[in-house]
């Protein structure tokens, strides 16, 4: 069988990509253990990212078009782990999700046109962000401060997104 220049690829061929890219997430999310109540959920996925992890029954972070879940966080927590003291990439998501679920006195909180949600605790200069289903997007200690956090919710009064990889403050 030949393949013409620009003929669609066969569902063969984008099946095997797909189970390809997905088997490593899966078997990054194993290794969080069961102790961990990782699952996989499925459905609503784009091609390629998997089925979404989940950690203690919730989606462990966001993912995105770029990135999955599992790489967001494996990012985030090589950035900006160490500040938030988080030993591991599980003990990091849990921070973030506690911070997420029950933030400290005094928190703001900005809603972006999508539905995401920002917090910002000043006391501790902590910024999370969390999707509209209360998988984290961000989580981290911005460097500029309370300069981070007006830009921010600048932005997220107009609905503008930033532009490239973690631009969020």
């Amino acid at each position: 069988m030949t393949r013409n220049k620009g003929a669609p690829l066969s569902l063969a061929v984008l099946l095997a990509a797909t189970l390809l890219s997905s088997a490593a997430e899966q078997s990054r999310a194993a290794s969080l253990g069961p102790q961990d109540s990782v699952w996989m959920a499925g459905g609503g996925r784009p091609l390629g990212h998997g089925p979404e992890p989940m950690l203690d029954g919730k989606p462990i972070w966001a993912d995105n078009r770029d990135h999955t879940a599992i790489q967001n966080l494996d990012y985030q927590f090589e950035h900006w782990g160490a500040p938030l003291g988080a030993r591991d990439a599980k003990d990091y998501a849990r921070k973030a999700r506690a911070f997420i679920e029950h933030p400290p006195h005094g928190v703001e909180r900005v809603s972006r046109p999508n539905g995401d949600v920002l917090i910002y605790d000043r006391a501790a200069n902590i910024l999370a962000i969390v999707r509209r289903d209360g998988a984290p997007r961000l989580f981290r200690k911005p460097l500029g401060g309370e300069a981070d956090w007006e830009k921010a919710k600048a932005e997220a009064s107009v609905g503008a997104r930033p532009a490239g990889r973690y631009r969020a403050p």
